[in-house]
């Protein structure tokens, strides 16, 4: 039991941070699958959504888009014609930068109209054309730049592909290039930003892709950046009435072709300018975090995207997925405390701290959102929790029955069930590598004359002394004792340990055990007819120490010192007898009533019983039938019901109906031990019910100095019923011998019940008379029989 202790201890926490490190591993590598990564990428749009649009709209770019407002004569392809207008209006607007999301890849129908745009984009000389990315025949990645046409007047190009969510075509987050055949090529927004910062992008596209260029953003990871979208779709903004913090401005193509010079400046001059296609059936519509119904379920068109990702690389705070050491930490640290709560707390404990913990994880998830604009992971640390909980729980499931058996092997045999099962709860009791502490200890032998232990054959001798320790046992388990030592005719038994129990409570425990076992004694031998075998008993209190003793997987619990010696020592003294020590009669005064043993040396006393309750031996009377008549099984949940009422052969002639009536006139009472319940010679008013208890019926001298014991009365008894049918004195007293619970009835509540029912009344009155007669006839017959017994003696 030590060494399970021991390792108790020492590996609750190398096992929590081992299943720590299971769980996250385990829950690592189901990202791998596609519904789990795709739901992290879900609890991205909902941190969107809860943050909802923020900041101003960009400074420094602007959208126009073509749509159905431009009343255009055909879309397909779009007029060359319009576009030129569009970024010559942008042009003389001192627009920085143009990014063209329209793919110029072949000549329209209309060739003077593509010679004004070739035109257009030579002389705004700051046109960024976009190109798209397919894969060829061999699988590898290609891109197909705009017709050499419009390309050759143009400042430079960029691809416009997202590389979507399979299935939903959700746009979280951009890249800046991406490596093809070996080599850089940029993004339409990551071609913008070069061009922003005055980088050189043929130097760019030339650089061998594993050689990551620091200018662009993202370097460090493929050039990816999350896209920190600002606000929904600009048709939702379109339609508002008021103001929306976020988003990014936008106007019509047909505005903007016919913007005068002046007033172009005004809204164009030093920005960079992204021109796209807005019509409601364009192919190049994604959904985005704020596709919701929130806002319409509007999809985002593809210029826009590129407007928010090309925001988001020149912000000063980018958004960021979180670092190994936060995501580790955020990872295992959860799954830690949760393994730990799981293995070390049942688990109606450890799961709400599971789910508490889960909990804390978004709304931290969603704090650094908001507030440091950082992605930590939330179904990562979830699935970590919630497999630290279900391995600890499963670890703990394999491991405590283990444990359990062992404790119920080494504790089994000392200890009731009821104790046992408070063992097993508090593995803190499990202890047994040698501590010191307050117990009493209680030794019990029995002796039996060498004539007649010889007499017993094997079998006899095996049998009686089984018989004994069962009988003796319960009444020690009864007392919240732990036997820790069998002989053939003494047992010992230690209360306040393994159970701690306060001082006062483990001594009144012990003194009230030595009685009821001197009691049940005096009844056991009385069956076997051993008259002439004793029991002694001795009891002790003190510091002691406790642990188990032994070799190898043989260990027995033991107590050492003082009190087992002395309760030892006193227990080898002849006679049927309880001998304690002077510290422990201190603590138990008021329980049991003792004397000085004089001839024993000083400090030893003898207990007699109880206080306020006869001596023990003294219920060892002959039957009186009388008082004792009916037995009964109750059900404890139900203190006075029906069942327990017609389980009384007063009432057993009644129906249920009639009970029902009947049980409101009852009273529940308790008195504790040593109480009256009534006293002789006074004028009595009730009878009562015995529920749980014992009671003595006593039998007082005029004096009042000296009592006799008439019967000890026990559930299902009931006394007293001469004075609900007149003002009669008490023949004798009663004297609660154990806490007692009773039911009574008083004789103002049985005329009430008259009145009210009087069938019912008079019924019960008569059944009343009849047991009352019954009783006298047969108390005639008694005392006639003892009378010819004694005249035949004579």
């Amino acid at each position: 039991m030590a060494r399970l202790i021991s390792r108790f201890r020492t590996t609750i926490l190398a096992t929590a941070l081992i299943v720590a490190y299971a769980a996250g591993i385990l829950a690592y590598l189901l990202t791998f699958l596609g519904p789990i990564s795709q739901a992290e990428q879900q609890t991205l749009d909902w941190r969107f959504l809860f943050r909802g649009p923020q900041g101003e709209k960009s400074r420094e770019i602007v959208l126009v888009t073509v749509g159905e407002e431009a009343n255009l004569p055909y879309w397909a392809p779009l007029p060359r014609t319009h576009l030129a207008r569009v970024l010559r209006s942008l042009h003389l607007g001192g627009a920085k930068l143009i990014g063209v999301d329209f793919l110029l890849g072949k000549h329209s129908f209309d060739a003077s109209a593509d010679t004004l745009l070739r035109n257009t984009i030579r002389d705004a000389g700051n046109v960024v054309l976009v190109s798209y990315l397919d894969r060829g025949e061999d699988d590898k990645l290609r891109e197909n730049l705009p017709l050499p046409f419009f390309l050759e007047p143009a400042l430079d190009y960029g691809y416009a592909t997202f590389f979507t969510d399979t299935g939903i075509e959700s746009v979280r987050e951009g890249t800046a290039a991406i490596g093809i055949q070996g080599k850089h090529a940029l993004s339409l927004a990551g071609s913008l930003y070069a061009n922003r910062q005055g980088l050189d992008t043929d130097k760019i596209r030339e650089l061998e892709f594993a050689k990551r260029t620091t200018g662009l953003p993202g370097s460090e990871d493929n050039y990816r950046r999350l896209i920190n979208y600002t606000g929904p779709p600009y048709q939702f903004y379109r339609r508002l009435d008021h103001e929306m913090p976020g988003g990014i401005s936008a106007f019509h193509s047909q505005q903007v072709a016919n913007f005068p010079p002046p007033l172009a400046q005004r809204f164009f001059k030093d920005k960079i300018v992204l021109v796209g296609s807005g019509l409601s059936d364009a192919p190049d519509r994604h959904r985005t975090p704020f596709f919701s119904q929130t806002y319409d379920y509007e999809k985002t068109f593809g210029v826009e995207i590129h407007a928010h990702f090309l925001q988001t690389l020149t912000s000063l705070r980018q958004l960021e997925w979180s670092g190994f050491f936060l995501t580790s930490l955020l990872v295992l640290l959860p799954a830690f405390g949760v393994g730990l709560a799981a293995i070390k707390w049942p688990p109606y404990i450890a799961l709400p701290v599971a789910l508490a913990t889960i909990l804390i994880l978004w709304l931290l998830g969603f704090y650094f959102f908001e507030s440091y604009t950082l992605v930590v992971p939330i179904i990562l640390p979830t699935l970590s929790t919630t497999f630290a909980s279900l391995l600890g729980l499963a670890y703990l499931a394999s491991t405590e029955g283990k444990q359990k058996d062992e404790v119920r092997d080494r504790f089994g045999p000392m200890l009731g069930p009821e104790q046992l099962k408070e063992v097993l709860h508090y593995p803190e009791t499990w202890n047994t590598e040698g501590t010191e502490q307050v117990v009493s200890v209680l030794w019990a032998r029995m002796n039996i004359p060498d004539s007649e232990r010889a007499a017993l054959s094997a079998r006899e001798k095996v049998a009686f002394f089984q018989d004994y320790w069962n009988d003796m046992s319960e009444v020690i388990f009864k007392h919240q004792g732990a036997i820790f030592r069998y002989e053939e005719d003494a047992v010992g038994a230690v209360f306040g340990a393994p159970i701690p129990l306060p001082h006062k409570n483990h001594t009144g425990q012990t003194v009230l055990a030595a009685v009821d076992l001197a009691e049940s004694w005096i009844a056991f031998r009385k069956g076997r007819k051993a008259e002439t075998w004793t029991l002694s008993i001795g009891v002790d209190m003190g510091r002691a120490q406790i642990g188990e003793l032994g070799t190898g997987d043989r260990h027995t619990y033991r107590i050492l010192g003082r009190p087992a010696d002395r309760s030892k020592e006193l227990a080898s003294c002849d006679g049927d007898q309880i001998l304690a020590t002077q510290e422990l009669i201190d603590q138990v005064g008021e329980l049991v009533s003792s004397t000085s043993c004089s001839d024993k040396g000083g400090g030893i006393h003898q207990i007699k019983g109880r206080i306020q309750a006869p001596e023990i031996g003294a219920a060892d009377q002959p039957a009186n039938p009388f008082w004792k008549y009916v037995a009964f099984e109750r059900d404890p949940k139900d203190p006075v019901s029906e069942t327990l009422l017609a389980g009384l052969s007063i009432f057993s002639d009644f129906q249920r109906r009639d009970l029902h009536k009947i049980r409101p006139a009852l009273y529940h009472r308790t008195y504790k031990a040593g109480e009256r319940v009534f006293s002789q010679g006074e004028v009595g008013s009730a009878m009562y019910i015995i529920q749980s208890g014992q009671v003595d019926i006593l039998q007082e001298s005029d004096d009042g100095e000296s009592s006799e014991l008439q019967q000890r009365l026990s559930a299902g008894d009931f006394f007293g019923e001469l004075a609900v049918l007149s003002d009669l004195h008490r023949p004798a007293s009663a004297v609660a011998y154990k806490p007692v619970e009773l039911l009574v009835l008083f004789q103002a509540d049985l005329y009430d019940l008259m009145e009210r029912e009087p069938e019912l009344g008079v019924r019960l009155i008569r059944r009343l008379s009849r047991i009352m007669g019954e009783r006298l006839i047969h108390t005639y017959d008694e005392l006639m029989k003892t009378r010819k017994d004694s005249t035949e003696s004579t």
